[in-house]
């Protein structure tokens, strides 16, 4: 599962793929997996729709912490440098 393998799972925000509820999304988080904000974007002007993406998060009580869109530039980087050596995600520090 996600957490098994340190998978991010997505929080789409495009309104049509609304996936991930902020039940299954605090859920997620409460299990140690790690999430991220994606608006699925073809266009510069579907960025605007990173409020409903946001939304979900904010239901779901996420932090930044728990976003990888919400990390420092180190931080990101150890939690790819984590995953691309097969290391469940752990806390980010």
């Amino acid at each position: 599962m996600a957490k098994d393998t340190g998978t991010a799972l997505e929080i789409n925000a495009y309104p049509k793929r609304l996936d991930l509820c902020d039940t299954a999304a605090r859920r997620a988080r409460e299990s140690g997996v790690m999430l991220a904000i994606s608006t699925d974007s073809h266009s510069l002007d579907q960025l605007d729709q990173m409020v409903f993406g946001l939304a979900v998060a904010r239901r779901a009580w996420l932090k930044g912490a728990d976003l990888l869109n919400g990390l420092g530039h180190k931080q990101l980087m150890a939690w790819i440098a984590r995953k691309r050596h097969g290391q469940p995600r752990g806390s980010v520090s």
